[in-house]
């Protein structure tokens, strides 16, 4: 009689070792993904900084070359053409392939610089550019992230500041 009671402990500790064991692998497959994908929304945030970096700079460097050539364009009275010139300096320091590298929906040339004001009201170069990056692990439906930066420079024009 002991050893039938014995026998039935025996037996329902291997089942209660066979349950945590599938336990154990239920969790696994439920926190494994997650984590995963937590990682890759981390790895997605730090590309969009990334790119946000690299069209300032962009941007930056593309003021500078205006607030340069503004001067002469201003000395032949065709301060309009400043703006003309703003997308050919933008595109040939970003690059063409940089828009479709870095997941910017619609490539380069869904980066949006139409809002900028180059000398419109004095001096001042305004250059803004607006674009859309999407993410490639896009599972829940937020894969769209709306980016708008700016940057402003005063043009030489040779003017003296204090008049």
């Amino acid at each position: 009689m002991m050893l039938t009671g014995l026998r039935n402990i025996v037996m329902q500790l291997k089942r209660h070792r066979q349950s945590v064991r599938a336990s154990a692998t239920l969790e696994a497959s439920l926190v494994i993904p997650l984590y995963v994908y937590a990682v890759l929304a981390v790895m997605y945030v730090i590309r969009i900084v990334n790119v946000y970096i690299d069209i300032d700079r962009a941007l930056y460097n593309s003021a500078r070359e205006l607030a340069g050539y503004a001067y002469e364009y201003n000395e032949n009275g065709n301060i309009g053409m400043l703006k003309a010139q703003l997308y050919t300096s933008f595109m040939s320091d970003i690059g063409m392939p940089y828009g479709k590298d870095n997941y910017i929906v619609g490539g380069t040339m869904g980066i949006n610089l139409l809002s900028s004001h180059v000398c419109d009201d004095g001096s001042q170069i305004d250059i803004r550019a607006g674009y859309v990056v999407k993410n490639p692990f896009d599972i829940f439906g937020i894969g769209l992230i709306h980016v708008e930066q700016g940057v402003t420079a005063e043009a030489w024009l040779g003017e003296d500041a204090g008049r």
